[in-house]
């Protein structure tokens, strides 16, 4: 699959064979979620340059862990958002 913002720069077959509006199973996603978390950790890389390997391995392992809870908690909170908003009527 080719993401969705990526497959303008592919020709037309490859986007009707690759984009995910075509590939069944691929739900509502543009296929950019590594692009995301990449982005977010750029940010390592100039911060570890010249630590130890056991440095760089330990911020690499807390910023992800931080990643993590962050988007747990930020998923909780989208879940209640949503929790409240629904309405016993669509039953």
């Amino acid at each position: 699959m080719v993401g969705a913002f990526h497959g303008h720069a592919h020709n037309r077959k490859c986007q009707l064979d690759w984009h995910p509006l075509y590939v069944p199973g691929t739900g509502h996603t543009e296929g950019e979620g590594c692009e995301h978390i990449f982005s977010a950790s750029n940010e390592l890389a100039r911060n570890t340059r010249h630590s130890t390997r056991f440095h760089r391995h330990q911020a690499i392992e807390q910023h992800f862990a931080f990643w993590n809870a962050d988007k747990y908690a930020a998923l909780s909170k989208s879940n209640s958002l949503s929790w409240m908003n629904f309405s016993p009527v669509c039953l």
